[in-house]
């Protein structure tokens, strides 16, 4: 779908000092009735100010949307009318960009901003703590946290905590993980799923355990989700349910 969903501190408003998340719009006539059509979710993010001590660094935001589009760096700063060394600065975290900035910038990936209440930990953000983990059971409590997240949402909720592709976390299993999550939570409600989930770098070529070490026993298939055998990736249900 192109859509990037994460969390960012975005600069200092007089004393106030404003953080956002961000997800893909959906109509309140939709959520109210629980009939949510994929289209209407294309190329919008959600704005929402919330507590700066979960906040993902806008940096992540704006490299998602981005990436979510497929343009380089170059690409976005040419069509912003700005240098691609400032893209990288804002992209490595080193400058905090105004909410003015922010816009422009993720207008020209192809998204825009609209306010709505935050739900959860999202796929982008997940990804992005996965790749940045020191060590699996760091990458593995990355991975649960969404899980939880997913399961304590619903409806809507849930569907905009799966519907930013990810970008990749230097891992095919950890990948593939990522949409078979997805694909678990949202098929458990018969919601709909994103398109990214069905890529084929989200399926392995062989059946993988990310989340064991060299020496666990591998998972009993019987007790591994269909939504995960079918990617290859062995992780039980019982895994799915930590709190």
């Amino acid at each position: 779908m192109g859509i990037a969903r994460s969390a960012g501190v975005v600069a200092d408003q007089g004393k106030t000092r404003h953080s956002y998340s961000f997800a893909p719009s959906i109509p309140w006539s939709t959520q109210r009735n629980a009939r949510i059509d994929l289209r209407s979710l294309d190329k919008y993010i959600y704005l929402d100010i919330i507590e700066p001590e979960v906040l993902m660094a806008a940096s992540t935001l704006l490299r998602s949307s981005r990436l979510a589009s497929g343009i380089t760096q170059g690409d976005l700063a040419a069509r912003a009318k700005t240098s691609q060394p400032e893209i990288s600065t804002i992209e490595s975290g080193k400058k905090i960009p105004t909410v003015e900035t922010l816009e422009r910038l993720l207008r020209q990936t192809g998204h825009r901003i609209i306010a709505v209440p935050g739900a959860g930990v999202d796929a982008a953000e997940t990804a992005d703590r996965i790749g940045s983990a020191k060590s699996r059971d760091s990458a593995l409590r990355a991975f649960l946290d969404y899980s939880d997240s997913l399961a304590a949402a619903t409806g809507v909720d849930r569907v905009v905590l799966g519907i930013a592709e990810p970008h990749s976390t230097g891992s095919a299993a950890w990948d593939a993980a990522l949409a078979a999550l997805v694909d678990y939570w949202l098929s458990k409600s018969r919601l709909p799923k994103p398109d990214w989930i069905n890529s084929l770098s989200r399926f392995l070529e062989a059946p993988q355990s990310p989340q064991l070490g060299e020496y666990d026993l591998a998972p009993e298939l019987d007790a591994v989700p269909a939504e995960f055998r079918r990617r290859n990736v062995l992780v039980e249900r019982a895994t799915l349910e930590s709190v």
